[in-house]
């Protein structure tokens, strides 16, 4: 289940929590694996103490620590410093809070990991008071989740995302020559990323921007990461 881009729908009703800047993964049960369905290196201790019940949610290791994150799943060092954040129970038959529900039920004593707090949203006035906290207190962002919702595969309007500073992925299509940039589409368009790394062309990664120019283009657009963790 992926998300959407909040703009200004109004959120009475909805479910707010803070958006984690983790990897994302599924607990299928047995293992943990990315959203592309790759395994990820877990340690035995980590997995084992994971109740046999499917889970989603984020690798995190706290605020302004994805590089970490990463460092730590491609060493295999430090997992102690990571927790599974879950915000859904994809097996679990019934709408967004009954999941919820099931999936604090699964991990109550969990020592690896634990559910993501959410606060019903009272309206437009409590959406913006809520994000301008959290986001002051060095929140990445605020996710919306309809009341209710069914879980589903693929992006879905009933998760939305509120970030200040918007990330996305994009496929790299060429390098510039005596450049430390990439060329990259996204969304059927163009454009130029610096970055002192280069990654192949065909791969995926990550940048950041703030809004849109007036011709659709990312406004501020820099490079993030190669998405190689998923």
């Amino acid at each position: 289940m992926l998300t959407k881009t909040f703009s200004g729908e109004n959120p009475k009703g909805w479910l707010m929590s803070e958006k984690l800047d983790g990897v994302r993964a599924l607990w299928n049960g047995s293992e943990l694996v990315t959203r592309k369905g790759n395994r990820i290196n877990a340690p035995a201790w980590f997995t084992a103490a994971l109740p046999p019940v499917a889970l989603d949610g984020e690798l995190w290791a706290g605020r302004g620590m994805f590089q970490r994150v990463l460092s730590i799943l491609g060493s295999g060092e430090g997992w102690q410093e990571i927790t599974f954040r879950v915000f859904d129970a994809p097996a679990v038959v019934g709408g967004f809070e009954t999941r919820l529900e099931a999936a604090a039920v699964a991990l109550a004593g969990c020592p690896v990991a634990s559910i993501v707090d959410h606060v019903a949203c009272a309206g437009i006035k409590h959406f913006r008071a809520f994000a301008g906290a959290m986001i002051d207190q060095g929140a990445e962002g605020i996710m919306l989740r309809r009341s209710g919702s069914a879980y589903k595969v693929g992006r879905s309007s009933d998760m939305l995302r509120f970030k200040p500073v918007e990330t996305d992925e994009a496929e790299v299509i060429g390098h510039t020559e005596g450049k430390d940039s990439i060329k990259v589409s996204w969304k059927g368009l163009k454009f130029a990323l610096t970055t002192a790394m280069r990654p192949a062309v065909g791969e995926l990664v990550t940048f950041q921007f703030m809004g849109l120019t007036d011709n659709g283009k990312p406004r501020n657009a820099s490079f993030i990461t190669v998405r190689n963790y998923e």
